[in-house]
C-alpha cells in the first residue's frame, strides 16, 4: 500500500510537468493521468481501509505488551512512519492511527508499570537494609542510566528543543514537502528496508539493565566488608542499599521513556509518582515508630498526613490518567533487621533507610528542572504540588525518623508526665532541679553509654552520630516544652523552668556532647517569652509557630499580661 501511494506521488510529479506542456498528451500519459485522476479520487476511502486494517492488526494489545521495550519502539516508529506517509497522501490528520499509537503505549507501558512495581516490592520485602559498599563520593554521575539520560537531555536542550525519535515526525501536515516519499527514491520502501543510522551510538533502553538489576540484590557479603571498614573511611560514603540505586535506576527509566512516549508523558510521570510513594511510604511504614505522634513534637500537618497515609490508604494519584496497580502497601519489614533493645531498636537500619531516602530526593531534585518540558501545561500545577508535598518533605520525615527511635529510649509521655506533677504555681525558687530531670539524666547517660559502645563497632559514620545526638537533644526540648506549656504558672514556677533547662544542658555537658547548644534554644525562648511587656506579645504569638498552638495558648492563659494583650493575642492564634 506504501508502494501505491508511492506511485501516486510519481503521477502528481508526472502531471505537475505535463501541465507545463503544451499540445495534446500522449497516449500512455493520457492513460496514466487518468489513472492517477482514479485513485486521488477514491484516496480517503483507500486511507480509511489502510488505517481499519492496521487497527486490526494491533488489537492484540496484551501480545504487544509481551514485546521487550526495544521491539515496541521499532513497532511505534513504523506506525509513526505510516502516519506520515498517509497524512502527506490525503492532506488529513490519521487520527485513528494516532490514537492506536496512544491506546498501545498505554497498555505497553501500564504493563511495564506494574512489572516495576512488582520488581520493587519483592526488592523491599527481602531488604535486610544493609549498607552497599559503594566507592567514596558516591553520586549521580555513578549511576550511568541516570547520568547518560540527563545528559542526553542536556545536550538535546542547548541545541533545541527536545524532539524524541518516535515524535520528531508528528508534525503539522502542510501544503509543502513530500519528505517520505522523495526518500523513497533512494531509500525505498521504509517497510521493507531499514535504515539504522551508524552515527546513533546510543544503547536502546531495554539493552540497559532490562530488570533494573545489574546491581546484585544479594547482600550476602556486605556484613563482612562493613565490619572491617573503620568510621574514618565510612564518613565521605553514603548509606546506601542496592534497592535505593535501582529506584534510582527505575526513576532514570522512567524519565527517559517520558521523552519517548511524550504522548502519554503525564501517565509514565504518574507511574513514577507510585514508584517513588511504594518506596517512600515503605521506608515509613518500617522505621516511624509512630514518630508523628509522639506528644510535643513539632511536625508539619503536610508531614504528619504523609505518615498517617502509609497505614491508611493507597498513595494518591490521578486515576483518571492512568490505570494504576493497587497493591496493599504493607510491606512487613524483613526478619533480618534486629529491632530489639539490644540493637538500639534498629537504629543501623533505620539510618540507612532515612540516608537512601535522601539519595532518592537527589535523583528527583535532579530531574525536576526538565520534567516541565515534557509534561502538560495543564498538569504543571500538579507538578509543583507532588514535589512540595512529597519530596520537599523528606528533611523533616528523616529527622522523625531519628526522633522514632529516641522516643524509644526516652518516652515523651513519661517524661511530660513527670513534668505535669511538678508544682509550677510555686511561691518559692527551689534550690534542686525537679525530680523529672533525675528521670533523664539517667536515661540520657544510659543512651550514651549504649550508643558508644554500639557505634565502635557498627561502622556507622560520624555524621550518623551527631544526626542522632541532634535528634536526641531535640526530642528532649520538645518534652520540656511541652512540658512547660502549662497554663497554671507564676513568676517563680518559670525561674524553675530555667534552672532545670540548665541543669539538662549540663547533662549534655557532662556527656560530652558538642555543637548542640543551639538546639536548647527553643526551650529558652519559651521560658524567656513570660516576661516580655504587652506590647510585643501579640506579634510573638504571630511569628513564633514553632510552638503548637495548644503551646502558645497555655502561654498566654499562664502570663500576667494586661487582659486586651491576652485577648489580642488570643484573636491572633484563633485566625
Amino acid at each position: 500500500m506504501s508502494d501505491i501511494m508511492y506511485y501516486n506521488h510519481l503521477m502528481i510529479l508526472e502531471n505537475q510537468s505535463l501541465s507545463q506542456q503544451s499540445g495534446p498528451l500522449a497516449p500512455h500519459t493520457a492513460y496514466y493521468k487518468e489513472l492517477h485522476d482514479s485513485l486521488n479520487l477514491n484516496k480517503a476511502a483507500l486511507w480509511d481501509d489502510i488505517q481499519r486494517n492496521v487497527t486490526v492488526l494491533c488489537s492484540p494489545t496484551q501480545l504487544i505488551c509481551s514485546f521487550q521495550l526495544e521491539e515496541f519502539l521499532l513497532l511505534l516508529d513504523h506506525l509513526n512512519t505510516l502516519i506520515n506517509i498517509g497524512e502527506q497522501f490525503t492532506r488529513e490528520t490519521a487520527h485513528k492511527l494516532r490514537g492506536i499509537v496512544k491506546q498501545l503505549s498505554k497498555a505497553f507501558f501500564e504493563d511495564f508499570h506494574r512489572s516495576r512495581l512488582e520488581h520493587l516490592q519483592n526488592l523491599l520485602s527481602d531488604e535486610s537494609w544493609e549498607r552497599c559498599p559503594v566507592p567514596p563520593r558516591f553520586g549521580m554521575n555513578d549511576i550511568t542510566d541516570m547520568n547518560g539520560i540527563i545528559k542526553k537531555i542536556s545536550s538535546a536542550s542547548r541545541v533545541v528543543t527536545f524532539e524524541s525519535p518516535l515524535t520528531a515526525s508528528f508534525t503539522p501536515i502542510t501544503t509543502k514537502g513530500n519528505k517520505f516519499f522523495e526518500n523513497y527514491a533512494t531509500r525505498g520502501n521504509p517497510f521493507i528496508t531499514t535504515n539504522v543510522s551508524e552515527e546513533d551510538d546510543a544503547e536502546p533502553i531495554n539493552k540497559r539493565n532490562s530488570a533494573d538489576t545489574d546491581i546484585d540484590d544479594t547482600n550476602d557479603n556486605l556484613n563482612a566488608t562493613l565490619n572491617t571498614r573503620r568510621r574514618r573511611e565510612s564518613s565521605v560514603s553514603p548509606l546506601l542499599t542496592t534497592t535505593t540505586i535501582n529506584v534510582v535506576k527505575m526513576i532514570a527509566r522512567y524519565l527517559e521513556m517520558m521523552t519517548v512516549l511524550s504522548h502519554i508523558s503525564w501517565d509514565v510521570f504518574q507511574g513514577l509518582i507510585q514508584l517513588y510513594q511504594l518506596y517512600f511510604h515503605t521506608i515509613i511504614s518500617f522505621f516511624n515508630l509512630s514518630a508523628s505522634n509522639i506528644p510535643g513534637s513539632r511536625v508539619e500537618p503536610e508531614v504528619k498526613k504523609l505518615f498517617e497515609e502509609c497505614s491508611t490508604v493507597v498513595p494518591m494519584v490521578d486515576a483518571k490518567a492512568l490505570t494504576l496497580p493497587r497493591y496493599n502497601y504493607g510491606i512487613k519489614l524483613s526478619p533480618k533487621v534486629d529491632t530489639q533493645p539490644s540493637a538500639l531498636y534498629g537504629l543501623p537500619a533505620m539510618a540507612v533507610a532515612a540516608e537512601s531516602l535522601f539519595f532518592v530526593k537527589q535523583s528527583l531534585d535532579l530531574i525536576q528542572p526538565h520534567l516541565p518540558g515534557f509534561l502538560p501545561k495543564t498538569h504543571q500545577q500538579a507538578l509543583n504540588t507532588f514535589y512540595a508535598s512529597s519530596v520537599n518533605s523528606i528533611p523533616q520525615v528523616h529527622l522523625l525518623l531519628f526522633k522514632g527511635i529516641c522516643n524509644k529510649f526516652i518516652p515523651a509521655q513519661t517524661i511530660i508526665s513527670e513534668m505535669q506533677n511538678v508544682n509550677w504555681r510555686t511561691k518559692d525558687i527551689p534550690m534542686h532541679h525537679s525530680p523529672y530531670v533525675t528521670t533523664l539524666k539517667k536515661a540520657l547517660t544510659e543512651f550514651s553509654k549504649k550508643f558508644t559502645a554500639f557505634l565502635d563497632n557498627s561502622g556507622l559514620s560520624s555524621k550518623i552520630e551527631d544526626q542522632m545526638w541532634s535528634s536526641m537533644i531535640s526530642h528532649v526540648c520538645d518534652c520540656m516544652v511541652e512540658g512547660f506549656a502549662t497554663p497554671n504558672c507564676t513568676p517563680e514556677g518559670r525561674a524553675m523552668m530555667g534552672i532545670d533547662l540548665r541543669n539538662v544542658e549540663n547533662i549534655i555537658d557532662s556527656l560530652k556532647i558538642t555543637d548542640v547548644k543551639h538546639i536548647f534554644q527553643v526551650v529558652d525562648v519559651y521560658i524567656k517569652a513570660f516576661y516580655m511587656p504587652n506590647e510585643e506579645l501579640e506579634e510573638w504569638i504571630r511569628s513564633h509557630t514553632e510552638y503548637t498552638p495548644s503551646q502558645r495558648s497555655n502561654l498566654i492563659n499562664a502570663g500576667e499580661w494586661e487582659v486586651n494583650a491576652k485577648k489580642k493575642a488570643l484573636r491572633v492564634l484563633n485566625k
